[in-house]
């Protein structure tokens, strides 16, 4: 190894792949938060940059810690970003999600995974329970090449091994990160929504598998018994359901609350939120539901944020919900069962002891999960894979060299 080559090895660096704020995105939110709280603790703020995956060719107007924009369907761009990363990182952590690498489930980011000789270390958002063939193939790639997976379910352990054959000590198991929020009662008068009496929120990107319309026809009972609530659906529409079919969801649920009588106790707002105003509207709810129709979802950054602001929580039970309102921390109900959504909201609304104790529950067993502790398991994770050396072995292809830390892949970052 040449002198340059042991002193990049020896660069404190991550580079951080992923989606990134201000794009549309949960796992955009979650690699900016995660980089930024890594960033804070670790006492070195610079040492730390980002490679983002853009879905539109303009891309979008990013902080400065993105060095690297990466076009999702751009191959070329993947190759140019892995050079990069070798010359400026120590490490490399891949915020892994099928969706948006390009090519059929994401197979395009193996391009880059390939030509890296930094350690990698790869948060997963999704474990495929019931792949098919080809999502199989490229995921057990992805985890072959990783040196640590990262999960944030317990039951994603149990999957990487058995479907994937990763081994127990490859995979650490470190939770969705949260913001260190204060216990508080919800006030009576919410004047965000501009309304008095109970709130029951859902929020994030919108899209079938939210399963909202299950929570419209609940309402047509809650309202019976207490027309003073308020059912808030926050969230734009997935800019890649957008681009299928349009608003024809959100169109639909508007369409089944106004037959159902409801235009004044269920309200739509179509935006994606900054933090602040996200955290607003969790402090003046009183119920979160999540009916998600998907029950293998590994996790959610909306259900840790609920709960990480102690609320109380109805949610179908999909293995985070399972996970996480165990031990009385919520309420499952069935999937697609409009019901018991009802009933339990209900009862969640007319006894205040219960649903506290259930909401201090929540919020004790989430104080771990705060972004600041939540950075230094990863800081943990990087340090220990950043004691292999890189690779010096020839690429599979070649790729083109990068000289200095202002040349980007693709395209200038602005």
């Amino acid at each position: 190894m040449s002198k340059s080559d042991t002193e990049r090895s020896n660069r404190p660096g991550v580079g951080f792949v992923g989606c990134c704020l201000p794009r549309p995105c949960g796992i955009a939110t979650f690699t900016y938060d995660l980089v930024e709280s890594v960033a804070s603790i670790s006492g070195k703020p610079q040492s730390f940059l980002i490679a983002a995956v853009n879905d539109r060719r303009e891309g979008y107007s990013y902080p400065n810690r993105v060095k690297v924009e990466i076009q999702c369907d751009e191959v070329f761009d993947y190759t140019l970003a892995a050079e990069y990363l070798n010359e400026f990182c120590s490490v490399v952590c891949l915020q892994h999600e099928f969706g948006i690498f390009g090519l059929p489930w994401g197979a395009n980011v193996l391009q880059l995974l390939r030509g890296l000789r930094r350690p990698l270390v790869v948060t997963c958002h999704t474990v495929p329970i019931d792949p098919d063939p080809d999502q199989r193939e490229v995921f057990r790639e992805v985890v072959d090449l990783a040196d640590r997976l990262v999960v944030m379910n317990r039951r994603a352990v149990d999957f990487l091994q058995a479907l994937y054959g990763a081994r127990y000590s490859k995979i650490a198991y470190i939770r969705h990160g949260i913001h260190d929020v204060p216990f508080s009662e919800p006030p009576v008068k919410k004047k965000s929504f501009g309304v008095e009496g109970p709130v029951l929120l859902t929020f994030g990107l919108l899209n079938r598998n939210k399963g909202i319309e299950y929570m419209v026809e609940a309402m047509a009972a809650i309202v019976r018994e207490r027309p003073d609530v308020t059912y808030v659906i926050a969230g734009a529409t997935h800019p890649r359901i957008v681009e299928v079919e349009g608003e024809s969801y959100r169109r639909s649920l508007k369409g089944k609350a106004k037959r159902l009588g409801l235009e004044n106790n269920v309200r739509f707002i179509d935006e994606f939120f900054e933090l602040s105003d996200l955290m607003g509207y969790l402090a003046e709810t009183d119920v979160f539901v999540a009916p998600y129709l998907n029950l293998d979802q590994m996790t959610s950054g909306a259900l840790s944020y609920a709960a990480g602001a102690g609320k109380a929580v109805v949610a179908t039970p999909f293995l985070h919900a399972k996970e996480l309102l165990a031990d009385g921390r919520g309420r499952l109900v069935p999937a697609r069962c409009s019901l018991a959504l009802a009933r339990h909201v209900l009862d969640l609304l007319s006894d205040k002891r219960q649903t506290d104790a259930m909401r201090r529950r929540a919020y004790n067993h989430t104080r771990s999960m705060v972004w600041r502790h939540v950075a230094r398991e990863y800081l943990d994770v990087f340090e220990s894979v950043g004691r292999r050396p890189p690779l010096t072995l020839p690429l599979s292809q070649p790729v083109a060299a990068v000289k200095t830390p202002t040349t980007y892949a693709g395209r200038p970052s602005k």
